[in-house]
This record gives structure tokens, C-alpha cells and sequence, in this order.
């Protein structure tokens, strides 16, 4: 039988994840139309603007009810969203990759639903919060995330003179900004401490100092995944890095969850099977999205290129305006 939570928390997640592409899609019709049209342009920031505010209660409400493996993977869903809603507000049309890619987010979104239908969302009290942090596996997730983290800044901050691959670099800068990012059981813990505020013996949660390191490594998890996505973005074509972003923040939001909460002990081995296998498919649809747009990208510009590299010149300052064009349009 499915748990009323369970349905909630996917549906919250969801939301969650339609409205942080709502925010994505409107800001750049409103950056599309700045200069032509700007009562439009103001219209879509403003539609833009709510739907970024509607995002962090909604993400925190269904990290309340569903297991934190489920409100990941609703994380993915937000290729699919972009598609839709780039397709028919910003005429953006697709390509078969695209499509092949957001139909493996689905199905890999579904399976893993699907697997965890029967499993009852975590209400953890001070105490057992504290215990889980003191867990071996727990140790054990900590010190190899602590060793990856530290390894890609250590990439990150080297300059392109540095014996590095650039492409290295570009890896790096998507991946951890996922990585930092993807750590709710940090926001979950936080959300359970202020929903469960009073301890076994009848004290307040927050008069421990444990109960501020929690709700402060929420907050600077959540804020240095933005931080380290926007510094890739200044530095490398968001066409790769946001769905690398994308990809890493479900693979840690999903590991994470399932060795702090233990959320994958109670499955059956068909539903193990079933929430490996959906996992899998997940990321390779987002992943084949990310290829599709970096390759897409790269080839556009340099069809375009040649293109206008045939053509006669008639007039040198219109040569030049449409040279601009090729390279804007390639960027975007």
C-alpha cells in the first residue's frame, strides 16, 4: 500500500523541480525580449521571480515527506520540464536526442518511484538524528566525499597554464557544484530538528550546538552549489555545465540519502534491482542530453561559420554584423 506521505513528497518534488524550471525558462524570455519588447520582457521576470520564490518551500515540504532518494531523483524530471517549456515558450525546438533522453529521465524517474512506494518517510527525534551522524557507513560516505570534494576544487582553481585538461576543468567545475549541492540530509535533518524540536528528556533541540552545525551546513550546502555552478557558468557554455550540475546533484542527493537514512535497507532485492537499474537510466538520459547540447553547439557554430566564410562580400560592415551573429548564436 502506498504511504500518503510518499505520494505528497513525489508530488511536492515535482512541483518543486517544474518551478525551478519555470524560473530558468521565463528569465531567459525575459532577457530574449528586453529591448524589443519590454512589457513582455517584465512580465516573464515577474512570472520568473514567483516561481523562484514558490521553489525552496516546496523543495523543504517534500524533503519532510518522502524519502530523500525519491525527492533526487524528482530532481532529474527537470530535463524533461526544460524540454517542454523551452519547446513551446521559447520556440526552442528539440532534437532526437533530446526526446530519447527525456523519455530515459521518465522511465528512470518512475522506476525508482516505484521502488520505494512502500517505504515510510523517515521522522528521526534529536537523538537518533545524532546517532546516524555517528554511523561507520556514515564515517565511511564522509571521508570519500570529503577526498572527492577536495580533489575537484583542487582542479577548479588551477589556472589554464596548470597541467590540468581544460576539459578537466569543465568536469570539475559541473560535478562540484552537484556534489555540494546534493547533500539534503543536511536540509532534511535541518527540517525534522525545527519540525521535532523537543529531545527525549524534554529539553529544546536548540540548546545543543549540534542543532546550528546542521542547519548551517544546510544552508552552505545549498548556497555553495549555486555559487560553484555560477563561477562555471562565467567560465564555460552552460549547455555543459548545468546538466553535469544536474547529473551529480541527483547521484549524491540519491547516495547520500540512502547511507544517512538507510532509505534502501528495507527493499526487496527485485525493488533493489529495479532502483539500480532506474537510477542508471536517469543519468544517462541526462547525460545524453548534455551530450547532444555540447556536440549541437559546437557543430552549429562551425556550419554557420563556413557558411559565411562562402559567401561574396558585398559590404563590409554587413559581413561584419552577421560574423557577430554566427558567434552569438553559437554561444547560445
Amino acid at each position: 500500500m502506498v504511504h500518503w506521505q510518499w505520494a505528497l513528497g513525489l508530488f511536492l518534488g515535482l512541483a518543486a523541480t517544474l518551478c525551478a524550471s519555470i524560473n530558468k525558462v521565463f528569465w531567459k524570455l525575459g532577457h530574449n525580449h528586453y529591448g524589443s519588447d519590454p512589457k513582455k520582457s517584465f512580465y516573464a521576470n515577474c512570472v520568473a521571480t514567483f516561481a523562484l520564490i514558490m521553489n525552496p518551500p516546496l523543495d523543504m515540504l517534500s524533503l519532510y515527506f518522502a524519502p530523500q532518494t525519491l525527492f533526487a531523483a524528482t530532481a532529474g524530471t527537470g530535463t524533461v520540464f526544460n524540454l517542454i517549456l523551452s519547446k513551446y515558450i521559447l520556440g526552442e525546438m528539440p532534437t532526437s536526442l533530446d526526446i530519447y533522453g527525456a523519455i530515459a529521465v521518465c522511465v528512470g524517474c518512475t522506476g525508482i518511484a516505484w521502488s520505494e512506494a512502500n517505504i515510510v518517510p523517515t521522522e528521526d527525534n534529536y537523538e537518533d538524528m545524532i546517532e546516524r551522524f555517528d554511523s561507520p557507513s556514515f564515517l565511511m560516505y564522509l571521508a570519500w566525499t570529503t577526498v572527492f570534494i577536495s580533489t575537484l576544487l583542487f582542479v577548479t582553481v588551477q589556472d589554464s597554464t596548470s597541467c590540468c585538461p581544460e576539459g578537466l576543468r569543465k568536469f570539475a567545475f559541473g560535478s562540484l557544484g552537484g556534489s555540494i549541492g546534493g547533500q539534503y540530509y543536511l536540509v532534511k535533518s535541518s527540517i525534522s530538528l525545527v519540525a521535532n524540536s523537543e529531545k527525549a528528556d524534554g529539553g529544546s533541540v536548540f540548546e545543543e550546538f549540534d542543532t546550528y552545525l546542521i542547519i548551517g551546513g544546510a544552508i552552505m550546502a545549498a548556497a555553495g552549489g549555486v555559487i560553484v555552478l555560477n563561477f562555471g557558468l562565467k567560465k564555460y557554455d552552460a549547455l555543459f555545465i548545468a546538466p553535469m550540475y544536474q547529473a551529480f546533484l541527483v547521484i549524491y542527493g540519491s547516495i547520500s540519502g540512502a547511507v544517512f537514512y538507510q532509505e534502501l535497507s528495507s527493499l526487496a532485492f527485485g525493488e533493489l534491482m529495479m532502483f539500480s537499474f532506474s537510477f542508471v537510466v536517469m543519468i544517462m538520459g541526462i547525460c545524453c542530453c548534455m551530450w547532444r547540447e555540447g556536440e549541437e553547439s559546437g557543430k552549429g557554430l562551425v556550419e554557420k561559420k563556413q557558411d559565411y566564410g562562402g559567401m561574396k562580400r558585398e559590404d563590409g560592415g554587413e559581413r561584419e554584423e552577421k560574423k557577430e551573429d554566427v558567434v552569438l548564436n553559437g554561444m547560445l
